[in-house]
């Protein structure tokens, strides 16, 4: 009995290890065909459009997942890759981020803030806190 959780033990550990080297190698892969796909815009958007699907559906298979980095370089709805000046329109509007694609016409909105106004309200906690605290 105990040889056998032994056995079922160093498996799952086995098992892990592998798991960590394929999703280790599944990221290295998406960000070297999202590095392709930025190359390519500028020759073949199909081509540039079929690395994204590729980076995606590794990242789906290896249960890994797409770095925010470059979460907003492609449209969530046509799979294009944007890049600014070429298919995307880029604005900012009350604190969020608004991508445009030109191929699809879907709106992306991401949360924005300056590092300005991340620096004030950092300020403004740390004020507080040494407000509530009593001298002892």
């Amino acid at each position: 009995m105990k040889n056998k959780k032994r056995i079922n033990y160093s498996k799952k550990l086995r098992y892990e290890k592998e798991r960590r080297k394929q999703k280790t190698l599944a990221e290295e892969r998406i960000s070297g065909l999202f590095n392709l796909a930025d190359e390519m815009i500028e020759k073949d958007k199909n081509l540039a459009k079929r690395y994204v699907q590729l980076a995606r559906k590794i990242s789906m298979k290896y249960k890994s997942r797409i770095p925010s980095e470059y979460k907003r370089k492609f449209c969530k709805k046509c799979g294009s890759y944007l890049k600014q000046g070429k298919n995307v329109t880029v604005r900012l509007h009350n604190s969020k981020l608004i991508y445009h694609c030109q191929e699809c016409g879907a709106i992306s909105r991401f949360a924005y803030k300056s590092k300005r106004k991340k620096a004030e309200e950092k300020e403004e906690t740390t004020e507080t806190d040494q407000e509530e605290k009593p001298i002892i």
